[in-house]
């Protein structure tokens, strides 16, 4: 057995026993020796019930309904990406391709400092989660069942992307503060960056940039086996594809605030972020059919190249009003992308005998969202909060294609079969209302949302428009009841809801090789969900345990098909499934071992169910799945930190198969030389197991499809800290509030 099947063989058992016994402890009473915990459990201003600890600075915090991580003490934020800070976040899994899910769902809204961005939309989205330096951002939020103060997309829930900046200052004196930092990896890679800070008088300045040079392996392989059209006789075929992406990306963002006289904070923010990538592919297409419908042989050599740009503004201003928890508070955010990605192949056929087959396909892709939120906190008798609010958002999406189509790169031409354009606008325009309220140890937060959605769809090519307008109602509950000083319990229920994006609506089939096209639906309906979960949280010290029973009723999901349209040719599309259930348990536990020894674990275990008799599918599908990861912390001396990371994804069950997800280990090693200079070493995946297997099995379609992805790499870097700070990053963060004392 190899190395990296041991590892995935031992987790399950060696997560599951390690949060039982956590768990145990703390039903128990157990106390633990004092350590060096590297998290911080300050409230935060938006949170209304908040467990508070007067011990050391801790990296997890919870409230009402949100669960909040530190990415401080990540060593792989140094070098990594967004994607690999994101898999060792519990209730968190990130596939081989950028793909996010929570708890197995991969409907995930992805938000930055609580507001939306066009950077992580459907196209966009795991692009920028693989590119995205991970050091932009201080902690993660996770909201499986988020208040409807929040947007109701994301049927999984929300991550809230917290990144770094200054609180206005409030000293005669200005402060200042800033890092810069170096990382250079084995195969070429590197990445770099700096960050910096200024406060005084009650305004604060801060901003971030970052560079890096990526380089990845990437192998795709699919085993299929088709119903020979004459004869009935199973004929199997392969497909491969080997390449080698590079790409550079740089991120820019700038923060202020300013207080202007003690009642009212005027706040600005900007981002910019862009990725030109390229890639060189060969493979090729081999059926065991020697004649007939399904006998095909060629071989391809082909290019890809990307250009991904993203632009945000944000504009806010607060105004205190008399009394506590009264403000009113305005803010619009407008982002903008812009995509451009050219494909081409050439297909040299040995089977049957004709010429070659040249074929460039360019994308182009605009995206403008533009929001405003309007919200109004007043206390109420009792000692409660009422928070209300409008929310607008818009967004209109350009996409276009251009073919060319010939024997040779030389001498093609234009292809009407590959011109497509494609207008999408939607328009949600939401009313809501939360209310908080103490009920001795029981605090309580019901919420509503009214939503109304229209959207137009306009297939400029074929002159044809469509058009779906539809309301909704969201209802919410949270609860918190404590137990005692260390322990409580917590409920929550959302109703939330996946709209489709342009490139599921639009039914413009794009052919991605001879034998396979892929398309949207405009027929494609919402996604329903009824999220219910029940938790119990354990905090003492440096010591957290959780645990959460969870159940979600899903509605219309969706999922992707395949089917034949063409001997041995495939068609791709999503469609609405008639109903899914998932009912499962999440466990996580931080826990000092000694005192330079720390472990985190986590797990979720849970039954999925998928009905898709509205396909014409009957069987009704389901099984238990798990997902997990498992980080050690080693102090091993004042100046050396180590840390061990695994984790493993979870298993996704679709209408005609299902999904497996990637394990992976991460290697770290931080020694501080002074108060100033830092060197970080990360060893990414050294054991090259970044894949990925979606099987189709049907009765008259087979396909095992295995993505993998080479990222192995050795990255040395070093941390200089700038200005008042005097010394690197701390190992804890801050939520907004002082800590308690």
């Amino acid at each position: 057995m190899s190395r990296t099947s041991l590892i995935v063989v031992v987790a399950p058992a060696t997560l599951a026993w390690a949060c039982a016994y956590s768990c145990a402890a703390a039903a128990a009473g157990q106390t633990e020796p004092p350590a060096t915990s590297l998290t911080s459990a300050a409230p935060s201003e938006t949170a209304p019930s908040t467990i508070t600890v007067t011990a050391a600075p801790q990296a997890y915090k919870s409230s009402i309904d949100r669960k909040s991580y530190s990415l401080a003490n990540d060593l792989q934020k140094a070098s990594g990406s967004l994607a690999d800070v994101l898999r060792n976040v519990p209730s968190v899994s990130v596939d081989a391709q950028g793909n996010i899910s929570l708890r197995g769902d991969p409907s995930v809204t992805i938000l930055i400092d609580g507001k939306p961005s066009a950077l992580f939309s459907d196209m966009n989205r795991a692009d920028a989660v693989q590119q995205l330096p991970a050091d932009q951002f201080e902690r993660v939020e996770v909201m499986t069942t988020p208040s409807a103060a929040f947007r109701p997309d994301g049927t999984g829930g929300i991550i809230n992307l917290i990144s770094r900046k200054a609180a206005p200052g409030k000293a005669a004196e200005a402060t200042t503060s800033g890092s810069a930092h170096l990382n250079v990896g084995t195969g070429g890679r590197y990445n770099g960056g700096a960050n910096g800070a200024y406060a005084a008088h009650g305004l604060s300045l801060s901003g971030a940039i970052s560079a890096r040079h990526a380089v990845q392996g990437v192998d795709t392989s699919n085993a299929y086996q088709f119903a020979d059209p004459v004869t009935g006789a199973a004929t199997p075929a392969k497909a491969v594809s080997n390449g080698r992406l590079q790409g550079n990306s740089v991120s820019l963002n700038g923060q202020a605030d300013y207080d202007l006289d003690g009642l009212t904070r005027l706040s600005a923010g900007v981002n910019h972020f862009q990725d030109r990538s390229h890639s060189a592919s060969t493979g090729g297409y081999l059926s065991d059919a020697a004649s007939g419908p399904l006998a095909l042989d060629y071989d391809t050599d082909g290019f890809w190249h990307g250009h991904f740009s993203s632009n945000g503004l944000t504009l806010g201003a607060v105004r205190k009003l008399p009394g506590p928890d009264h403000e009113l508070s305005v803010q619009v955010n407008t982002s903008q992308d812009h995509v451009k990605v050219s494909t081409g192949s050439v297909y040299d056929y040995q089977v049957p005998v004709q010429p070659s087959f040249y074929q460039d396909l360019s994308e182009g892709l605009d995206d403008l969202q533009l929001d405003l939120k309007v919200e109004y906190k007043t206390p109420t008798p009792g000692g409660g909060k009422l928070t209300t609010g409008y929310e607008g958002r818009i967004d209109q999406d350009r996409i276009g294609y251009l073919g060319l189509t010939g024997t040779t790169r030389r001498d093609a031409t234009f292809s009407d079969a590959l011109t497509d354009v494609f207008k999408f606008d939607q328009q949600v325009h939401a009313l809501y209302a939360t209310f908080d309220q103490s009920l001795g140890k029981l605090t309580v937060q019901p919420g509503v949302r009214l939503e109304e959605t229209v959207i137009e769809l306009d297939q400029a090519t074929q002159a044809t428009r469509a058009g779906q307008a539809y309301f909704g109602v969201y209802p919410t509950l949270e609860l918190t009841y404590e137990l005692d000083d260390d322990r409580q319990l917590k409920a929550g229920y959302s109703r939330r809801v996946q709209r489709p994006g342009i490139n599921s609506l639009d039914p413009f089939r794009r052919e991605e090789s001879p034998t396979s096209f892929s398309a949207g639906n405009p027929a494609l309906k919402p996604e329903t969900t009824n999220a219910v979960e029940v938790g119990y949280e354990y905090r003492k010290k440096t010591t957290d345990y959780q645990a959460t029973l969870y159940y979600r009723d899903k509605a219309g999901l969706f999922t992707q098909v395949q089917q034949e349209i063409a001997p041995a040719v495939l068609l791709t599309r999503e469609e609405n499934l008639g109903r899914g259930r998932d009912a499962g348990v999440e466990m996580a536990a931080t826990r000092d071992l000694t005192k330079t020894l720390s472990v985190n674990v986590s797990t979720n275990v849970f039954w999925s169910q998928v009905d898709a008799a509205n396909l014409g599918i009957l069987d009704r599908r389901s099984a238990v799945l798990w997902s997990g990861r498992l980080s050690l912390n080693f102090q091993a001396t004042k100046a050396d930190f180590i840390q061990i990371s695994a984790s493993q994804g979870g298993k996704q069950l679709t209408a005609q198969g299902y999904r497996d997800d990637l394990a992976t280990v991460n290697l770290g090693w931080r020694h501080t030389f002074d108060k100033q200079l830092a060197g970080v070493v990360t060893l990414q995946d050294p054991f090259d197991s970044y894949r990925e297997r979606t099987v189709v099995d049907t009765p008259s379609l087979k396909d095992q499809q295995v993505f993998s992805l080479h990222i192995r790499a050795l990255f040395i870097g070093f941390t200089y800290a700038l200005g008042a700070a005097g010394k690197p990053s701390p190992p804890a963060f801050d939520f907004g509030q002082p800590q308690a004392k």
